[in-house]
């Protein structure tokens, strides 16, 4: 059971790494002037997909932690983060939800919508070490 929080959680951020190239199109057109195309139905669908994934993984991974681990500096940190990772993606999720049902040229709500979920990308990206460590002190290899 331990492994499943994991997996997903790797699969998702994968999803949102895909997102975050998407969305870079966007990102090259509005403020650098670059000619590009911008797959926004492709973007909204990985996006959604790794924004609600991210968000529900994370909730699982604190609902579970009393099962397997004491809470620890390194235990708190890892869920901590995902915390305020979460609290990113949610501004990421309303920012789109914006932007995709009320189509129209915009510069800034985009930017607010890319930034938050680049945070929240790197934050994850974070969580793989420190979840890797967390995952290595369990099975007894650290």
């Amino acid at each position: 059971m331990i492994l499943v929080h994991p997996i997903m959680q790797v699969f998702f951020i994968a999803m949102a790494a895909v997102a975050f190239i998407l969305g870079s199109q966007r990102f090259r057109s509005n403020h650098l002037g670059h000619q590009t195309r911008f797959n926004w139905k492709g973007h909204v669908y990985v996006g959604r997909i790794a924004i609600v994934g991210l968000i529900l993984g994370t909730v699982a991974g604190i609902a579970i932690t009393p099962h397997y681990f004491e809470y620890t500096p390194p235990v708190l940190s890892h869920g901590l983060l995902g915390l305020v990772s979460i609290s990113f993606f949610l501004v990421g999720a309303v920012t789109g939800y914006i932007l995709d049902k009320h189509r129209k040229k915009r510069k800034i709500l985009p930017l607010i919508h890319g930034t938050a979920n680049t945070v929240a990308l790197i934050l994850t990206l974070n969580q793989i070490k420190s979840g890797y460590a967390l995952y290595i002190s369990f099975v007894g290899g650290g």
